[in-house]
């Protein structure tokens, strides 16, 4: 009966704790009311909401950047006025070392082959014709550049055939190509034209008998040579070459007693055309 009891009084104690707890909470504030606006004046609407803007595409993955060749190593700029570099360098440079410092000059231009002055003209003895019984004299001019032409008139004297004389004269006219360098001097390669005419007149000394006649052809042929001058205005001219002739004339026999000369056969149709001239160039 006394816990029914005790228990009733805490129960009472705890209601009324509780009573008194409420009356001391305030009661809340009703929130003020806005004032009306004045006549005349109307409340701006609110700005309308912006546009929200679209999502930006996916960029795309940058490229990677190019890789540079790495810069060569410093090197000590030298005093007073700054120069460029690095170069190449110099001929003696190390190969693949920076050369620092002033561009080296540049080269001179290149020299233009100079053509010689001299010469124009040559006038030359043969004294290779006195082997044939000839004096010939050679005078050769120069048109252009590796072209000439060449003149040589010749006395003819005598013959080497036993027991036989002639005596006229020839003239020679060749139309000369240089090969290198210019004209009288260099290698060339000449056509030929001549003619010769000469008084035949062969004698048997046994017999006392002599017979003589004219004997004319023309000579054709070409031939090979050089020419070289030595000196500037005025030089020694030193030219020579060989060729092949040929006489178009018909044969022709001589007769004198019991000796026979024959002129332009098979054997003598075809000549040897040698020449050698020394003389000046001017």
């Amino acid at each position: 009966m006394r816990v029914i009891a005790c228990a009733l009084a805490l129960t009472s104690v705890l209601a009324g704790a509780r009573v008194s707890r409420a009356q001391e909470t305030p009661e809340p504030v009703p929130p003020a009311e806005d004032e009306p606006d004045a006549p005349g004046e109307e409340e701006p609407d609110a700005p309308a909401p912006a546009p929200q803007p679209a999502a930006p595409p996916p960029m795309p993955a940058p490229a990677p950047a190019p890789v540079s060749p790495p810069s060569p190593p410093p090197g000590p700029p030298p005093a007073g006025a700054p120069y460029g570099g690095p170069y190449a360098g110099p001929p003696y440079a190390q190969p693949g070392q920076p050369y620092w410092g002033p561009p080296p000059p540049p080269g001179p231009p290149p020299l233009e082959p100079e053509e010689p002055d001299c010469c124009r003209f040559g006038i030359r003895f043969d004294p290779f014709d006195l082997i044939f019984r000839r004096l010939s004299f050679q005078a050769e001019v120069k048109i252009w550049g590796p072209l000439s032409i060449e003149a040589e008139p010749s006395w003819i004297f005598g013959s080497a055939t036993e027991n036989l004389d002639t005596q006229g004269g020839a003239l020679q006219g060749n139309f000369l190509v240089y090969f290198t360098g210019t004209a009288l001097r260099g290698f060339y390669a000449k056509a030929i034209v001549g003619f010769e005419a000469y008084q035949a007149t062969l004698t048997d000394p046994d017999l006392k008998i002599e017979n003589t006649a004219d004997i004319a052809s023309p000579i054709l042929g070409l031939g090979i040579g050089s020419s070289a001058v030595f000196g500037d205005d005025l030089g020694f001219n030193l030219a020579g070459g060989i060729g092949i002739g040929f006489a178009t004339a018909e044969k022709k026999v001589l007769r004198a007693g019991n000796y026979e000369v024959s002129f332009y056969d098979k054997s003598s149709i075809v000549q040897l055309l040698a020449s050698l001239g020394l003389g000046i160039a001017f």
